[in-house]
């Protein structure tokens, strides 16, 4: 009787853990939100893990500020050699740039088409 209640016990532990670690790899909202999680995680190896993972979820729905905060923090504090952070910030940078001069160019279109009217 005591093994099966132990093992019931176990069982739902370990259920309960995977599902916690699972709903949190690409639920996040933002770069802040990411960093203050993986400081919960015990090693620098889940850390960086954890927030690789979040910047290319965060990449794909365009957030690149949040992208380029996540690889940032990888470089500056977990891991300054990390290929992958530097691989994300530097498409991240290019992505905000593109952004930029897509705004600005609009911008001047808009002002330029609204001269004389």
């Amino acid at each position: 009787m005591r093994k099966m209640i132990f093992l019931m016990v176990s069982i739902i532990l370990t259920s309960s853990i995977l599902i916690t670690s699972c709903s949190k790899e690409g639920t996040i909202a933002s770069s802040i939100e990411a960093i203050d999680i993986a400081k919960t995680l015990a090693t620098t190896q889940e850390k960086v893990s954890y927030l690789t993972t979040e910047a290319e979820t965060l990449y794909r729905s365009e957030k690149f500020q949040d992208v380029a905060n996540i690889a940032q923090y990888i470089l500056t504090y977990l891991d300054g050699d990390s290929q992958i952070a530097g691989d994300l910030l530097s498409k991240a940078k290019t992505k905000l740039v593109e952004m930029a001069q897509k705004k600005a160019t609009d911008l001047v279109e808009n002002k330029l088409n609204s001269f004389g009217k």
